[in-house]
This record gives structure tokens, sequence and C-alpha cells, in this order.
């Protein structure tokens, strides 16, 4: 979500696969006018993920009873958070897919430090804080998993970021202090044996695909897996983003194969972020 460029992805890998304990997850499209660009398991286990104006959602549950909250999968951003019951919702934002409340939750504990502000390159955003609290999703459920909380809002739905953890919010500030990711709490808590998760998203007229955490479904595309290497981001030196070297960019259809430049200037490899929370494929010439 927060990248200047986002493509399609049929395969997504965060680490080499190891599919012995995976969790998977169904999703559906559901048409709506979007108005913001922007213990062990060894089978998978299924759930019903929605696409709101081709952004992916992911039906969870949090806390103890359960309470039922759709979250957005962002593979642009790092923190799951969703907004507050006692919200306050700003520039036209209304809350749409569940919110926490916080006080009918046996199991809730508030963090209070740091403080939760997170703000995404469309310029929505949130505030609040962090918590822990119980998390289910394909019906593994985690302990004490680390969220934010919005109180003040500029975003209807809450997310459900599963970028690599040097990208966490609180990696906005220095020092870094990064906590357990939704991924790493997966392999913690052994509901997945490795880091590696895949995204399918289906033919674009579809209301199917699925995100499998743990490993890769060889049955979701025809021919090999081609790896890329992660590139390192040039401010930090660190990875915290799926950015690749993007060498070349081509549209193929009835009609033939159209070619496009990525700069007006060089032919240099650009970077491209891999980035499931926009629909949009954006690139800057120079």
């Amino acid at each position: 979500m927060r990248s200047s460029l986002a493509l399609s992805l049929l395969a997504l890998e965060a680490s080499p696969v190891a599919a012995q304990r995976v969790v998977g997850i169904d999703f559906e499209k559901r048409p709506k006018n979007a108005d913001r660009a922007l213990s062990k398991r060894q089978t998978p286990i299924m759930e019903t993920l929605t696409n709101e104006g081709y952004l992916y959602f992911a039906n969870v549950s949090v806390g103890t009873p359960p309470q039922p909250i759709s979250l957005q999968i962002d593979t642009g951003s790092s923190d799951v958070w969703m907004s507050s019951s006692q919200a306050t919702f700003g520039e036209g934002a209304v809350a749409d897919g569940g919110t926490f409340n916080p006080q009918a939750s046996s199991t809730y504990k508030a963090l209070s430090s740091p403080v939760f502000n997170i703000t995404y390159v469309d310029g929505t955003g949130s505030t609040g804080n962090y918590f822990t609290d119980q998390f289910t999703i394909a019906g593994a459920t985690l302990n004490n998993l680390q969220m934010g909380l919005a109180t003040d809002t500029t975003i209807g739905t809450g997310i459900m970021g599963v970028g690599f953890d040097n990208d966490e919010a609180v990696c906005r500030t220095i020092p870094c202090n990064s906590y357990p990711s939704v991924i790493d709490q997966l392999v913690t808590q052994k509901k997945i044996n490795s880091k590696a998760y895949s995204l399918w998203l289906n033919d674009l007229d579809a209301n199917t695909g699925s995100i499998l955490f743990g490993g890769v479904d060889t049955d979701k595309y025809m021919g090999n897996l081609i790896s890329l290497p992660i590139q390192l981001d040039s401010e930090t030196g660190v990875i915290d983003s799926f950015t690749i070297a993007w060498t070349a960019f081509s549209i193929t259809t009835k009609q033939g194969t159209t070619s496009y430049p990525l700069s007006s200037t060089s032919s240099a490899a650009q970077a491209a972020i891999l980035d499931s929370g926009t629909s949009l494929t954006v690139s800057f010439l120079a």
C-alpha cells in the first residue's frame, strides 16, 4: 500500500518454501466503487477473502470472545491494525469491515508504548495505540499478537500488513524497535513451517483467489517459478519492502504485444515494489 509502483502477483515469497505446515485462505471478488487509489498443521485451512474494488480482504477475528473483522491483505506494509469501536473517522471515511471493542475482550492488553502512528503513500493514515490479543485467521489462532488499534483514522477498513519487520510503523523513527509480525508469529507458534507465503489473484474476471501462508500451491501455476533478488533500500541499506529490479514492461493482447519504456532517458533497471495493497501499476519516467 505504501509503494509508488505495484504489480499483480501469481506467487509471492518472503523466504524459501517449506510446505509441511500451511495456512490457506480463499478470497472472492465483490464489486465496489472504490474511491481510494489506493499446534502443527499438515493440511491447508481455508477461509474466505473478499475483493472490494480489487483490494483483497481477509475475514479474521480478534479477542475473546472473537470479534469478526475484515482486514485488507497488504504486502506493501507490515502492521496489523483495525479501528476501535470508539474511533473517529475523518475525510469522509466510514467504518467498513467491522471495528474492535477492546472492553469486550478478556484477553486484550493495551501497550503503553510506542504510539501507533501510520501514514500511507496516498496520504491516508491512522493513529492510536498498540495492543496484544488473540488473532484468528483461517482457523489458526495466534496468542498475544501485537496489533495497532486506531482511535483516529482516515481509512475505513483495517489492514493486515504482511511485509518485512523493517517496514513496521515503529521503524519510521531511529532506532527501529520492530516487533514480531503476524508472519513471525505464525512460524513461532508453529502454525506454519517457514515465513514463505504465496498470493494467487486468479483471472481478472474471476471472483475467487487465495493466499497460502507457509508455502506455494503448485496447482496454481504452470511452468517454473522464477526467483528474483529483493533489493536493499537505497537510503537505509536494509530490506524493508518487496522491491525488485524492473527491466521491461509489455502488454500482450489478441492484437499483439506493446512494449513501454521504463525511462525516457535511460535503459537502466528501475525499482519496482510488489504491493497487493493496490491494483495499480505505476511507473515514473525519468
